[in-house]
């Protein structure tokens, strides 16, 4: 289901199907108002999720200014991507254009977090992930995000906090 373009809306662009799980989980928690966040297939890769944001969602940003966009990507240990990226972002939409992502790789945020007792009850555990994480933006914890391979994210969850929470959480 997407969400209504002229309405207050988040769109998020995976780049592969672990971030995906994870965005499903997020979207699925019972704080989160499922209409207005719109998870897209995934990329295939960064640099393909970085090209479709130049080529497909600026101009749709445009056309569309309630839409906030947050591109969900691995780092693999490379934070420098941050900076590539935004650099390729017109700077009247960078308001509204968010990065989140995993210092690592998602198995390996999940391997690492296997002691704190994440459990698969309702779908995978990327999914048990996402909604821990949903968890921490609803009742604004950091269990989750302040995690050593997350905790980078920190200024931008809080601004991507500030400007969605309003509309994407009940």
């Amino acid at each position: 289901m997407s969400a209504n373009n002229y309405l207050p809306h988040l769109l998020v662009l995976p780049e592969d199907d672990a971030n995906r799980q994870i965005l499903v989980g997020f979207r699925n928690h019972h704080a989160v108002n499922f209409r207005k966040m719109d998870v897209q297939n995934i990329a295939g890769g960064w640099l393909v999720a970085v090209k479709l944001v130049k080529d497909e969602h600026v101009p749709l940003m445009r056309k569309f200014p309630k839409r906030h966009v947050l591109l969900v990507i691995d780092f693999d240990g490379h934070s420098e991507r941050r900076d590539q990226i935004l650099s390729e972002i017109p700077a009247e939409l960078k308001s509204r254009f968010y990065i989140l992502s995993c210092s690592d790789e998602p198995e390996a945020l999940l391997a690492s977090l296997a002691s704190t007792g994440i459990r698969a009850e309702e779908g995978s555990k990327l999914e048990t992930l996402g909604k821990r994480l949903a968890t921490d933006c609803d009742q604004n914890t950091n269990e989750t995000w302040g995690h050593d391979m997350l905790a980078h994210n920190a200024t931008e969850l809080e601004r991507l906090k500030t400007n969605v929470k309003d509309f994407l959480f009940s």
